[in-house]
């Protein structure tokens, strides 16, 4: 990059920054939801609103939390998952320079 374009590439590197997170917090928390929905006791739409209602057994609150912790289980997973991909997908295709020594591939 040439020097009076540095600051042009430093915009656009935090701008894809800053969407690739909301992106990734907007789809990974609406795929927590969902299990949630999913697997909940139906009851609300978040865990919050179902531990507030009146009158709420303890077996359906428990089955609530239960359903939560398995949205960020597969959530975690889910982001995991991804993270190796796109590791190996790096990997791959990102070569190393020869001028740091370091043994060539095959």
């Amino acid at each position: 990059m040439p020097v009076e374009r540095a600051g042009s590439a430093g915009a656009i590197a935090e701008t894809s920054n800053g969407i690739g997170n909301a992106l990734g917090i907007a789809l990974l928390g609406s795929l927590a939801a969902l299990v949630f929905r999913l697997s909940g006791p139906g009851l609300a739409p978040t865990l919050d609103a179902t531990l507030q209602l009146p009158g709420l057994v303890p077996t359906l609150a428990e089955e609530a939390k239960s359903a939560f912790v398995t949205g960020l289980h597969v959530v975690a997973t889910t982001a995991s998952v991804l993270h190796i991909a796109l590791a190996t997908l790096a990997l791959r295709w990102v070569s190393v320079p020869r001028s740091l020594g370091m043994p060539q591939p095959r």
